[in-house]
């Protein structure tokens, strides 16, 4: 399904205007997750 923008009143314009100008425009995070218990079970099973 397409659902156009209002692309003036946009709240998100600021930043689509930044990252459009990148050759590449995304991102990425990289986060520390604690799996102990996750491999724990996965080992048992």
């Amino acid at each position: 399904m397409f659902n156009q923008l209002d692309f003036e009143n946009w709240n998100r314009r600021e930043h689509f205007q930044f990252f459009n100008q990148f050759d590449e425009p995304f991102f990425g995070i990289v986060a520390e997750i604690d799996c102990t218990v996750a491999y724990q079970i996965c080992k048992t099973k």
